[in-house]
């Protein structure tokens, strides 16, 4: 096992105030679904500065929030590059011994969670992750091909959890019509609140 600190650079995000105009979007961590998906309507800016500028996120870059008892590491990909990350989100920076998407799987993993839950400062009202305690995490380096199709698997269990949550929303719309046309047909009449 390998402490963090020896594989990542660790920063935290912007403390700028967000804004509804501005050089850079400006990513909460509200933002991010728990499969690490960014949520639609995210209208938030922040100026280019030298702390803004510090916290643009990269490919490859893994975020994992800093604070509020969550702590799921979500893998920067294409769809936020760009965005300047807050203060809310400790910005991991790999290096060439682990491979992003395996990094992010393993501290996904329930384990790794358990163990970020326990290095938190409780003398707060909300938890925060403890950088000392997260840069001394021991993780398990297999090879990077291992690694490589451990995060492979990871996405596309992500991917998965997504779709399957999108088929059952479209399920319960489909429901809600066929209820709706059933009261319909049955009394000539809408079903109404």
């Amino acid at each position: 096992m390998i402490p963090l600190a020896d594989l990542i650079t660790v920063s935290l995000g912007s403390y700028e105030k967000p804004l509804k105009e501005g050089s850079h979007k400006f990513l909460l961590p509200s933002d991010i679904d728990s499969s690490g998906q960014l949520l639609k309507g995210v209208a938030r800016f922040v100026p280019s500065s030298s702390t803004t500028d510090r916290a643009l996120l990269r490919i490859g870059d893994v975020l994992l929030p800093a604070k509020g008892g969550r702590y799921a590491a979500t893998l920067v990909t294409e769809e936020l590059v760009g965005y300047a990350a807050s203060s809310g989100f400790f910005i991991l920076r790999l290096g060439p011994k682990v491979v992003p998407a395996y990094l992010t799987a393993y501290l996904n993993h329930p384990h790794t969670q358990r163990r970020l839950q326990g290095i938190t400062n409780a003398s707060t009202t909300v938890p925060v992750l403890n950088k000392a305690a997260l840069l001394m995490t021991p993780i398990d380096l297999p090879s990077i091909p291992v690694q490589q199709r451990l995060g492979d698997l990871h996405q596309l269990w992500l991917r998965e959890q997504h779709l399957t949550e999108r088929l059952l929303q479209q399920k319960a719309i489909l429901y809600q019509h066929v209820f709706q046309g059933a009261i319909q047909n049955a009394t000539g009449s809408f079903l109404t609140a």
